[in-house]
């Protein structure tokens, strides 16, 4: 079993740079997803075309709208001036796309597919995955913004209900952890993970803001994050995951339908 690890960034911001520079270091590469409207300086467009060069860059939206929230020529339209704005500076079409606040709908799902991306990622916290079912609706496996105790326990509970121990516990780690800070429960979910011996290839999606790491001054930590994760897994691109666990399991089934 390998576990391939995809580390998420969302929000554009002078920091950014520092996550690719750390990201770069211990020889990994992450995925920035941009809202392009703060965009300005030619600074700010040199930064994002260096992102480019090494990791891979998306789209977070263009004004960083709740598009539920907006007609859906509106939000279309905000979505293929991100992609033209992030195409005039890397010289790629890019794919991938996380939902401004993780909301989400049939309709913007549907206005992501029109304005030509292959792969949305969300903010639902779900188990680690095997295939990936729908490329548009992509969970992570934990993010900055901690689910609430309540949910934790709720998880927990239900978890051990229908006798999923091993989902149990990664919410058991997330509540236990949590005063030590996200980067912190990170490192444990690592180190649990790779401890089960998966007997199949897994995907962990991570989200991180930049800034967070900045707001609790972890950047020493967030270096030895990157340095465990290098230890224990492969660390992909969203364009890499599409490719080992939607591509592949699609081909797999046309393959066998023909059969």
């Amino acid at each position: 079993m390998i576990l391939h690890i995809v580390f998420t960034f969302d929000d554009f911001s002078e920091y950014s740079a520092k996550v690719a520079d750390v990201l770069k270091s211990v020889g990994i590469k992450g995925v920035f997803f941009i809202n392009t409207a703060v965009i300005r300086s030619g600074e700010e467009q040199d930064l994002v075309k260096e992102l480019a060069k090494y990791h891979e860059v998306g789209s977070h939206s263009h004004n960083h709208l709740d598009l539920t929230q907006l007609p859906l020529e509106e939000a279309l339209r905000d979505l293929l001036k991100s992609r033209e704005v992030l195409h005039e500076l890397t010289g790629k079409y890019v794919k991938s796309f996380a939902y401004p606040y993780g909301s989400y709908s049939n309709e913007v799902v549907e206005a992501v597919r029109r304005a030509g991306f292959t792969m949305a990622r969300t903010v639902e916290v779900k188990p680690p995955l095997t295939e990936i079912k729908d490329p548009l609706k992509l969970p992570v496996l934990y993010h900055d913004h901690s689910l609430t105790n309540k949910r934790l326990v709720y998880e927990i509970l239900r978890n051990l209900l229908v006798g999923k121990l091993y989902t149990a516990k990664l919410y058991q780690i997330m509540l236990i952890e949590k005063q030590r800070g996200f980067l912190e429960t990170t490192k444990s979910l690592l180190n649990f993970i790779a401890s089960m011996h998966l007997p199949k290839d897994t995907l962990i999606i991570f989200l991180f803001h930049p800034w967070m790491i900045e707001r609790v001054k972890g950047w020493e930590i967030f270096e030895e994050v990157a340095l465990l994760a290098k230890d224990v897994g492969r660390i992909v691109t969203l364009e890499n995951a599409y490719c080992k666990f939607y591509a592949k399991a699609w081909l797999e089934e046309i393959k066998g339908k023909h059969a």
